[in-house]
């Protein structure tokens, strides 16, 4: 059927007037009129047009679409427990049994970070892998800070990276493939921010001998900086070394007062990552302006000291990126670095109380942060007053089984209440009467004991701003379907063959010996492969 044109709207007004003008004799009248009557007409049609036009987009808005994005606050009822539905959808973080839809991660305000809580086993890492495979696909730059430091990770890390065609690189002290990498968090800064980074990575008990080894780290670094040597861990240790020899009598430093930074150093220089730490190795910096992917693990139950220091400097080594971004904001050259997603599972292992700083003034800088903790309890063993601060400062919640009546408690009050209805029966000689009563009360949105009884793969996500809570069937990302994508796109040439490379240098490294630059030695037969 053929719209109606303004002529065939108006010609009836035409035809009455000419008609009117016919009987009446008044031609001078009718021919005044006409033109009058034309543009009446094109007025009332195109406001018709433009009510139809932009009328039934803002009705489907308004009752489809924003019905979906502001749903009422609802109680989260133990029933939809039993609630088995999922998504298979690329874009959804999962499906919602509270509103019957799926979940779009675009629809989280990621800048506002995101905290993941859970018991080991219910899917803190699902959530993780969900979130760093949206943020591959959009293009950013990932880091991902794993204590766990399983090759179960790592190699999920690099199949997502494979499968969004992005480039990654490696920092484990067992993977020397395609893309290892060595770090140096040293490198960048000022004598006394370097200092400061490296010194609030260890525990010191007593003052006197931690302000000595203070000293001691800044003077060596300063050497370095004046004769325009590499800084890294191990030139910092043997400057150190150098200026409190104990048969030196020019020593600037007592050897018994700075045994404290030699051996903390010494454990980090000789432990199984002290080749991956050479002078030429990336920082954090260097990592964001790559745009790159990058996977750091840190096995903190290998290397319970090291592992848990060394982790500790990278964050402070975060730190100075975003403090060097906001410094030169109008610079152009840090124009490129784009918004980058920080992934941190087991937070507690490598947190220091200045991570709260970070998290407070890395939005503007375009960083967002999502990290994993068991229960709230991992935070308050540090510091009470720290973890009040990161649940205060961040706005998406994705809270999986708590076990225990304190923490399940904890988070469902901090979730909130809703306004509900409470009513009580009259009973007389134990039967109930139809006379009763109804009264507003609070209940809570999220009852402990929901938190308690969630599935493997279920959470609760909070949002603030408005406040939506939501059950979540979180997708589950199968490794073995992720391998087989790989493989399909990669024989019908939409991403690049990465898997074939693997193998050849694999090969190659374990025939002959091969000199790797970055540890500065010879090196035979890899310890780490991709597994099928």
């Amino acid at each position: 059927m053929n719209m109606p044109t303004v002529i065939s709207l108006v010609m009836p007004l035409r035809i009455a007037m000419s008609s009117k003008k016919e009987s009446k004799g008044q031609e001078g009248l009718g021919d005044f009129m006409e033109p009058l009557i034309d543009l009446l007409g094109c007025v009332v049609v195109f406001i018709l047009f433009k009510v139809i036009g932009e009328g039934i987009p803002w009705l489907v808005k308004r009752y489809v679409l924003d019905k979906r994005k502001k749903p009422e606050l609802k109680k989260i009822e133990r029933t939809e427990l039993k609630s088995k539905k999922i998504t298979g959808n690329d874009d959804a973080l999962g499906y919602s049994v509270t509103n019957r839809c799926e979940i779009l991660v675009s629809e989280l305000e990621r800048k506002r970070h995101s905290l993941i809580v859970g018991a080991s086993g219910y899917g803190k890492t699902v959530a993780i892998d969900n979130l760093i495979y949206s943020d591959l696909k959009l293009g950013k730059p990932v880091l991902y800070i794993d204590p766990k430091g399983d090759q179960e990770s790592l190699e999920q890390f690099i199949n997502l990276c494979r499968l969004c065609d992005r480039d990654y690189q490696i920092f484990s002290e067992f993977y020397n493939g395609t893309g290892a990498i060595s770090l140096n968090p040293v490198k960048d800064g000022s004598a006394t921010q370097i200092a400061d980074r490296i010194h609030a990575a260890f525990s010191w008990s007593e003052e006197h001998y931690a302000n000595c080894c203070y000293d001691a780290l800044k003077s060596a670094i300063k050497t370095l900086k004046r004769l325009n040597q590499p800084i890294s861990f191990a030139s910092i240790l043997k400057v150190i070394k150098d200026e409190s020899c104990p048969n030196d009598p020019e020593a600037i430093f007592e050897r018994k007062d700075i045994t404290g930074i030699i051996s903390r150093l010494e454990k980090v220089v000789d432990s199984d990552f002290g080749e991956k730490l050479a002078a030429n190795g990336l920082s954090f910096k260097e990592i964001w302006g790559s745009g790159k992917c990058v996977y750091i693990g840190l096995p903190v139950l290998g290397y319970p000291v090291s592992a848990r220091s060394l982790g500790k400097i990278i964050l402070g080594d975060l730190t100075f990126a975003v403090y060097d971004k906001y410094r030169n904001f109008t610079n152009p050259e840090y124009q490129k670095y784009k918004s980058i997603g920080v992934h941190i599972d087991e937070l507690s292992a490598i947190i220091t109380d200045e991570f709260i700083e970070i998290l407070n003034k890395s939005r503007k800088a375009g960083m967002e942060f999502t990290f994993a903790i068991q229960s709230p309890s991992d935070l308050e063993k540090i510091s009470p007053e720290l973890k009040d601060q990161i649940f205060e400062n961040t706005d998406n919640w994705l809270v999986f089984k708590q076990r225990l009546a304190k923490s399940a408690t904890e988070i469902s009050e901090a979730i909130g209440t809703r306004a509900g209805a409470k009513q009580t029966l009259r009973i007389e000689d134990g039967v109930k009467q139809e006379l009763g009563s109804t009264r507003e009360v609070e209940e809570l949105i999220a009852h402990p004991n929901i938190l308690k009884n969630l599935r493997p793969g279920q959470c609760i996500l909070l949002r603030q701003g408005p406040t939506r809570v939501e059950l979540i069937n979180f997708k589950y990302l199968d490794p073995e379907i992720i391998k087989q994508d790989i493989e399909f796109f990669e024989e019908f040439g939409f991403i690049n063959k990465k898997k074939a490379e693997v193998k050849r240098i694999e090969k190659v490294e374990q025939e002959i010996p091969v000199f790797n630059k970055n540890a500065g030695g010879m090196s035979g037969k890899t310890d780490a492969t991709i597994s099928e």
